[in-house]
This record gives C-alpha cells, sequence and structure tokens, in this order.
C-alpha cells in the first residue's frame, strides 16, 4: 500500500499524541506513539471507523502482532480485550488490557496497557484500514463443509469488485493466515492445477516462512470469492467462524492505494 508517500503529521485527536502517516483515499493509516501503560485512544487520522487493525511493539523482542478485526467475536461485533495474533494461528483470544472497542472511533483506536500494544515507554506502530466503496471489504463468513467442483453450495461472498489480494483467518479455531494474491494463482504451473485441471489458488501463511503452496482451491470472481469444492478446515470448516480482509484492483479513485 501506498500511504501518503513518507510525509507524516502530528494527530492530537485521541488522549496520546501520535504520528500519521495516511492514505484517506484508500483507507490506510499508519500510526506512531509512544505507549503509555494504561487504557488510551490514539488518533488515526482516516475520518471513518477502522474495521482492520494490527499493532506492533517495535521495542520489545517477543512481543506479538496484536490484531483487531470488526467481525472476529464468532462472526458478530468484536467485544473488549478480544484479539487476534498475526504471528499465531490460534483463533481469538481475550486477554486484559488490550483492544477498547469503544475507543475504536472515527478518529481514534483503543487500547490498553498491554506490552503487545501499548507498553509503557515504547515505540508502537499500527496499520489502520477502514472500508472503502468498491476497493476493501473487512468481513466474515460461517463455513459449511461442503466441496463442490461449482460454487452452488461452497460459501460465496459477494462484494463490489474483484478481490486482488484475500486473506481468510478461521476466528473460533487454531487455523493459519492464509493469503490469497491473484497474481500469483499460477494458472499455467503444472503444481497449480487439480486432478480435473481446474487452476488452483497460490497462498501463504502469514505466521510461517513457508514458500507459497497450491492446493486449497479458493475462486475468486469479479463480485466477490468463493471456497469452490474446498471444504479443508482452514477456509470451509462446517459451521467455522471465518473473518476476511479483501483489497480489489485500485479503481481510478484511489488510483494511488497500491
Amino acid at each position: 500500500w501506498k500511504c501518503n508517500g513518507g510525509t507524516t503529521s502530528s494527530n492530537s485527536d485521541g488522549t496520546i499524541t501520535s504520528t500519521v502517516q495516511v492514505n484517506q483515499a484508500a483507507g490506510f493509516s499508519i500510526v506512531q506513539w509512544t505507549g503509555t501503560g494504561t487504557n488510551a485512544t490514539v488518533g488515526h487520522g482516516l475520518g471513518a471507523k477502522p474495521a482492520f487493525i494490527i499493532i506492533k511493539n517495535r521495542d520489545t523482542d517477543g512481543e506479538h502482532w496484536d490484531v483487531w478485526h470488526q467481525y472476529m467475536n464468532s462472526r458478530v461485533a468484536s467485544t473488549d480485550n478480544q484479539r487476534l495474533r498475526l504471528d499465531q494461528d490460534g483463533g481469538v483470544i481475550t486477554s486484559t488490557n488490550t483492544f477498547d472497542v469503544s475507543g475504536i472511533t472515527s478518529t481514534t483506536i483503543g487500547v490498553g496497557g498491554a506490552g503487545s500494544n501499548n507498553a509503557s515507554t515504547k515505540a508502537m506502530v499500527a496499520w489502520v484500514w477502514t472500508e472503502k466503496d468498491q476497493y476493501s471489504c473487512f468481513g466474515s463468513y460461517q463455513g459449511n463443509g461442503n466441496a463442490c467442483a461449482t460454487t452452488v453450495s461452497s460459501p460465496a461472498v459477494p462484494m463490489n469488485f474483484k478481490p486482488r489480494i484475500l486473506w481468510i483467518k478461521r476466528t473460533d479455531s487454531s487455523e493459519p493466515w492464509l493469503v490469497y494474491y491473484r497474481e500469483i494463482e499460477g494458472y499455467l504451473s503444472s503444481a497449480a492445477k487439480g486432478e480435473s485441471g481446474n487452476p488452483k489458488s497460490g497462498y501463504w501463511s502469514l505466521e510461517s516462512n513457508g514458500a507459497e503452496t497450491y492446493y486449497e482451491n479458493m475462486y475468486i470472481h469479479g463480485n466477490g470469492f468463493s471456497c469452490g469444492d474446498n471444504n479443508s478446515a482452514e477456509v470451509n470448516a462446517s459451521g467455522g467462524s471465518y473473518v476476511f480482509c479483501a483489497w480489489g484492483e485500485t479503481p481510478m479513485r484511489y488510483g494511488t492505494a497500491f
């Protein structure tokens, strides 16, 4: 993502003054601040309520990458102190002093005093996204465990753009963060073809250092995505709760998003 070409500004919307680099057109900001070790709000500069947040303590070894998604609480609105971890494959956990939902607004994000998201005197950074029409979507779906060569009985997620990047994470169980990216689908590679010869999407796992893998049949459409003939627990377990992050092909009005 491009984010204002490196130009930053001071933001005093929260109880902590932050330094922000913002691309409002693309719904993306990078936020830096010095942690206080207590509940606080931090300005993000987007002018709209965030849907997806990643936070990292830049100073302390061993601190996890904290993640907040608007639907990670079993596909309903998140509650205080719930989080996922970008560097681990676990489901949603509840930890004290992490995310304060009431502080996540059109101007701020709400953090606690945990070492992973607002450690006292430590340099903190957050990557914050909000949804943009025809460009980004941060939603959820429920798996049904069906494997179908067409998309008739598999979960299908509609949106008003064609995803270019798609992240999927199961939230009610331990499964990896999967990243699908259409430019690495490898449709001409034999490794990317199933027994029927149909193309399979390539993907990475965010918490792994492994190479790109082919076998998860995910179908990216002009108006969303579907699980196709995939009933793996990673993306389509029966009754499983999943969140996703999708970014599109950059319409002209968001021409500097990537």
